[in-house]
């Protein structure tokens, strides 16, 4: 199996919001289900730059665009399952 890339305490928590939705998800999405959750509240540039993060990381993949208000936000897909990351964790003694 291949190494699983090491991920932050926060991409562990934006994953985790991925791997719970039914649909792909854009920055936004993210904000307000992080913000419900009462999990974080991360400002836009902030999310932005995990969300690039785990872009190269090559857990997320950009999966497409959506519409919103006049501009276009990109959506994003998990690439692995929350099943492998829990597979490829190593144990603590």
């Amino acid at each position: 199996m291949a190494d699983f890339p090491y991920l932050t305490k926060t991409e562990k928590i934006v994953m985790r919001i991925f791997w719970h939705a039914d649909k792909p998800l854009t920055q936004l999405d993210v904000m307000e289900i992080a913000r419900q959750r009462g999990e974080m509240k991360w400002n836009p540039h902030y999310i932005f730059l995990v969300l690039d993060s785990l872009e190269k990381k090559g857990v997320l993949i950009e999966s497409g665009h959506t519409r919103v208000g006049k501009a276009y936000a990109r959506l994003f897909d998990p690439v692995i399952s929350l099943s492998l990351i829990h597979i490829s964790e190593p144990t603590r003694h």
